[in-house]
């Protein structure tokens, strides 16, 4: 009887103790993971480039609506382009956007400041579309367009 009761004590602390993971199943979960994020970063680098694009064109809009509203205002003519004076064309039509925000795409690598206008603008204005009336104007696609970041040419809107 001694051995029996012995017997079963024995099966009692056996299964009472846990067993822990081996430092090989650790490693390979470690080493699932890490491919598994290698694949995905740059899906999703690219998916938040993807947001950036859409966000700069809606800024590109907004402002192309407030060039347009401030044109309607003004005998169809273009704003002025007054290089850093401070009633440059951004600053001429910001009652019609009335967000500065729209003035900067997210994509934009540059510094700029945010609020100092011309300077903190990722887009341009042609500066032979100042002042023109829009009939008269050959290509007005080309008087707005996306500064681009460094390295990359200005694009037309349109």
């Amino acid at each position: 009887m001694s051995r029996n009761s012995h017997l079963a004590s024995n099966k009692r602390r056996s299964h009472s103790v846990s067993r822990g993971f081996t430092l090989i199943e650790l490693l390979v979960v470690i080493a699932i993971i890490a491919i598994l994020a290698a694949i995905l970063f740059p899906v999703f680098a690219r998916a938040r480039e993807k947001a950036r694009t859409a966000s700069c064109q809606s800024n590109m809009k907004q402002v192309s609506l407030g060039i347009i509203m401030y044109m309607q205002d003004y005998d169809e003519s273009f704003p002025l382009y007054a290089g850093d004076l401070p009633q440059n064309w951004d600053r001429t039509c910001m009652p019609y956007i009335k967000n500065e925000q729209v003035f900067s795409c997210p994509s934009d690598t540059t510094t700029r400041a945010v609020g100092t206008y011309s300077k903190g603008t990722s887009y341009g204005f042609n500066n032979s579309c100042s002042g023109s009336i829009a009939n008269v104007v050959m290509y007005p696609r080309y008087c707005f367009f996306h500064r681009g970041g460094k390295g990359t040419t200005p694009m037309p809107v349109g």
